[in-house]
């Protein structure tokens, strides 16, 4: 009798570790790959993009709710960054990354950029440009050549440069173009960084903004863009109202262009819009003839990030998650691809 007993105490702690073990092997191993799935094949919300060379990312906020039915009080919501990456030239879908915390990223090379991640010590770090893998902390260059600690959230992104406050009052600096980036101590600090006293405005945590508006990237209204020394400038005249013309070399075009921006570039390539409704507004790119008259106009997507000329393509990332980069063909105004969630 003692003997059965016993066995069958044996066989239900066995089966209490089989249930245990395979709840954790769930909740550990499982449950994540399960999220992840769902987090990269969800559609998203953007949150920015950037260019880097042949290689364009998109940022989406992506996030997983999980409901518990017994304790609402253990509910949470699991979000995170999909960072997709595109050929700029095919639109081939190159790779993606979940990334927590991401603050935002700046290009420091055609190969690598500067992203400011808060979950993690260092902050800042050195991405793979295709993959978003990271290649180097900053944290970890500064410990490697022993330069001293490094003041939290005192640092600046400058192209390749990054610039970190050290505690001795000096900068540690990193090229994040160089073949192998290493960090250098210097005695000269930026003065976005410099502490101005008790009494000054401390100085602003560093930060990366994602890029989010095309408007910030090309000539407004009023403004003038110059092309070059044997190049004629342009600008948008200011009107009454949200329509304005355009004029190249002096001469003002007939036509007018719902808030229009230039492009930066050579080409006289102008965004502009379809209508004052938010909702149905989409935007347009025109390529303008010397008169000002349209070439060819294409319509893009609702809202615009960014937009990049790359050979003979003009690449466009917008805020429609159907269609987050559009390739215009530059001579034609015909879209070569549109990608998208």
């Amino acid at each position: 009798m003692a003997d059965g007993k016993h066995g069958g105490n044996v066989v239900i702690v066995l089966g209490a570790l089989v249930v245990v073990g395979g709840a954790l092997a769930y909740f550990l191993l499982i449950q994540p790959r399960i999220d992840r799935h769902r987090m990269v094949h969800q559609q998203g919300e953007p949150r920015g993009s950037l260019v880097a060379g042949d290689v364009v990312a998109v940022y989406d906020h992506v996030s997983i709710d999980h409901e518990d039915r017994d304790d609402p009080a253990r509910n949470r919501t699991d979000a995170a960054t999909r960072v997709t990456t595109f050929d700029a030239r095919s639109g081939a879908r190159l790779a993606q990354e979940l990334i927590e915390g991401l603050d935002g990223c700046a290009a420091a090379s055609p190969e690598r950029v500067w992203c400011a991640v808060a979950t993690q010590g260092s902050e800042l770090g050195l991405y793979d440009a295709r993959t978003y893998k990271r290649v180097r902390a900053f944290g970890d260059l500064v410990q490697e050549a022993r330069l001293g600690k490094l003041v939290p959230g005192r640092w600046r992104v400058d192209g390749a440069t990054a610039v970190h406050m050290l505690d001795d009052g000096r900068v540690a600096v990193v090229d994040g173009a160089a073949a192998t980036p290493t960090a250098r101590r210097e005695d000269a600090v930026p003065p976005a960084l410099r502490d101005q006293g008790p009494l000054a405005m401390a100085p602003s945590k560093g930060s990366i903004p994602m890029a989010s508006d095309c408007g910030a990237h090309a000539a407004m209204a009023g403004d003038l863009m110059r092309t070059g020394n044997d190049r004629p400038a342009r600008t948008i005249l200011r009107g009454q109202g949200p329509r304005a013309r355009v004029a190249q070399a002096g001469s003002a075009s007939a036509d007018t262009y719902l808030s229009p921006v230039w492009v930066p570039g050579e080409a006289p390539l102008l965004l502009h819009h379809t209508s004052l409704d938010a909702d149905g507004d989409r935007t347009q790119l025109s390529r303008l003839g010397p008169d000002g008259t349209a070439a060819w106009t294409t319509e893009l997507a609702r809202g615009c990030e960014q937009v990049a000329t790359i050979g003979k393509l003009v690449v466009v990332t917008t805020k429609d998650p159907r269609r987050r980069v559009v390739a215009v063909d530059l001579d034609s105004g015909a879209v070569r691809y549109a990608a998208g969630f």
